[in-house]
């Protein structure tokens, strides 16, 4: 059996779905997660071998420090503490948000560089999952979406402006770049990780870190733009889209501007070939 955490994360909902593997899955709400006594308890109960990690405290804008480093940070070293202790294997979501933004075309060799509290705290979970010795996979994602009716998915958000507003203007900036990536594709790459290593004598696991990547770059202008054409077809939606410059959007945080990751190592390493971010994109609006 398969341990999940975030199973009401879109993340966790897709994989929930489409998974092969027996899984138990959980949310906050069924222990306290910043309480490692909780954590341990509550774990000791199970019968499983791995755990997949999907919580995430990923209020960017609006980052609580304090909040981050329990949710991102502490809640990961004690999870990486107790797969150590107990000889589990820990599957880690992370992100591009890792990378300050200035080289883009990002390889899992090259140095983090994280610009705001949110990428810290992602680095810090990150950190603790190394250096606590456990059997571990850190996945790094970016630009996350579905066809869930999340509160914080991309295409659920513009269904919902637009249906307010049916001329609703859009604004994308066009020199922040990143690695657009369904849920879908995300899940496939999980499932596909799951099964060579239940293939594999335990032991034999080694611990690495992979970028988990839609094919191609894209700005978010490029990204809404290929969206409202697809959306606009399915629901005749009638909003626009401005392209901007992101100094266009008031932030009270930095955001890196080019984090674009390759997938490389991944593809090698497992055989697989992931949709270009087009493909999927349009894969995902055909669910909606």
């Amino acid at each position: 059996m398969i341990i999940l955490f975030g199973k009401r994360s879109q993340l966790g909902r897709e994989f929930c779905k489409h998974s092969s593997q027996t899984i138990k899955a959980f949310n906050s709400n069924d222990f306290n997660i910043l309480k490692y006594s909780d954590i341990n308890s509550f774990l000791d109960k199970l019968s499983f071998k791995i755990i997949l990690n999907f919580a995430s405290y990923n209020e960017v804008e609006n980052c609580d420090k304090k909040i981050s480093n329990l949710v991102n940070a502490k809640f990961l070293q004690d999870l990486a503490s107790y797969c150590k202790e107990n000889d589990k294997l820990l599957i880690h979501i992370s992100t591009d948000y890792v990378f300050d933004g200035k080289k883009g075309n990002y390889d899992e060799l090259d140095s983090t560089n994280p610009i705001n509290q949110y990428g810290q705290s992602k680095l810090d979970g990150e950190n603790y999952i190394i250096n606590s010795n456990c059997k571990y996979f850190i996945l790094r994602t970016s630009w996350l979406y579905s066809s869930f009716k999340t509160s914080n998915n991309f295409l659920n958000k513009i269904l919902i402006q637009s249906s307010i507003d049916k001329e609703h203007q859009f604004y994308g900036a066009n020199d922040v770049f990143g690695s657009p990536t369904s849920c879908s594709s995300l899940v496939l790459a999980i499932n596909v990780l799951l099964q060579k290593v239940l293939e594999m004598d335990f032991i034999n696991i080694h611990s690495e870190i992979y970028h988990v990547v839609n094919d191609g770059r894209a700005s978010r202008f490029d990204f809404m733009k290929e969206a409202l054409f697809l959306l606009k077809k399915k629901f005749k939606i009638k909003s626009d889209l401005v392209e901007v410059s992101n100094d266009y959007f008031p932030s009270k945080i930095s955001r890196p501007k080019d984090t674009v990751l390759k997938n490389s190592k991944f593809c090698k390493d497992f055989n697989f070939q992931f949709l270009s971010w087009k493909d999927a994109l349009s894969t995902e609006v055909s669910k909606l």
